[in-house]
């Protein structure tokens, strides 16, 4: 019996067109880029690379043209935030970081050419890849959280829901006073760049009388944060079972990844669609890695 695990994959959605990006993950550090036209439904396959991508400290410009991405290379004292094109990862504005802790690092684009970067002090760009005189540049190091912009200019809003958290996750108590005290340091140190051990209940209506929830949470026996998805409609709520990741695309279906595949929900010849009724559109699982040339009209801005 075969013992490999699916691909692991996230997403991230253009405002201004019907597009996703898709992160593909696996084996081990490679990850592909892919572009989804959410129309069709179409991929265009693109770059792969040993990236050491981080889901909460990334965005795309309204266009889904460019990506802004830190590459956590904490290791080497290598790391650095990039501005690429999708679906490859060649960078065409880059600053280097060297060891970014505690949330740094990354960053959203405000507008199609004006970026926040995730730093509290203006970085100087890679000379190699100097920033375009097109592109104006902030830095927001203090109280900013790439994530929580980014989730809450997209829709999503925070919900108080201690109950429904608790009721869903069992891995909540911390495993020791000294554990205690290193998630209480992540989260008061850096200048508000917290880390995330306290769970957290987003929401995204996708019809006047249903929403899309994101539970997100801490896993402290595997030392991960992970989401739970579920689709409430009514009074009713209801899991996403085994779903990676979600969301809410301009079609009103809900999207998502679950085992290695891209799923959304069922539509019909007269448009109508149905939440809960997640159809296979994809598998990713068979994807390889491969050496993709990078064109050069994607080397710059």
């Amino acid at each position: 019996m075969s013992t490999n695990q699916p691909a692991r994959i996230f997403f991230l959605l253009a405002r201004e067109v019907n597009k996703a990006v898709v992160f593909r993950r696996g084996p081990t550090k490679w990850t592909q880029m892919i572009v989804w036209d959410l129309n069709s439904d179409e991929l265009e396959y693109g770059q792969w690379s040993k990236v050491k991508f981080q889901k909460w400290r990334c965005d795309l410009s309204p266009s889904g043209k460019h990506l802004i991405y830190l590459d956590d290379q904490f290791e080497n004292g290598d790391s650095a935030t990039v501005v690429s094109k999708p679906p490859f990862w060649a960078a065409i504005a880059k600053w280097k970081h060297y060891n970014p802790l505690f949330g740094i690092g990354g960053g959203v684009f405000r507008s199609e050419n004006e970026v926040t970067l995730n730093w509290h002090y203006m970085l100087e760009a890679d000379e190699l890849f100097p920033v375009p005189p097109q592109l104006k540049v902030i830095c927001k190091g203090e109280s900013f959280n790439v994530e929580t912009t980014r989730l809450k200019r997209d829709g999503w809003s925070l919900l108080d829901a201690k109950q429904f958290i608790n009721n869903r996750i069992k891995y909540l108590s911390k495993p020791s006073i000294f554990w205690d005290d290193i998630y209480k340091f992540w989260e008061d140190s850096v200048r508000g760049n917290k880390f995330q051990s306290t769970p957290k209940l987003w929401s995204k209506p996708v019809t006047k009388s249903s929403s899309l929830y994101r539970l997100s949470y801490y896993h402290y026996e595997k030392y991960k944060r992970l989401s739970k998805f579920f689709i409430k409609r009514r009074q009713e709520v209801n899991e996403l079972e085994q779903v990676e990741w979600a969301e809410v695309d301009c079609n009103g279906r809900i999207i998502a990844s679950k085992n290695g595949t891209l799923i959304a929900s069922k539509t019909f010849n007269d448009g109508s669609v149905q939440l809960g009724n997640l159809e296979l559109l994809h598998d990713l699982n068979p994807q390889k890695p491969e050496e993709i040339p990078v064109p050069d009209i994607m080397k710059r801005w």
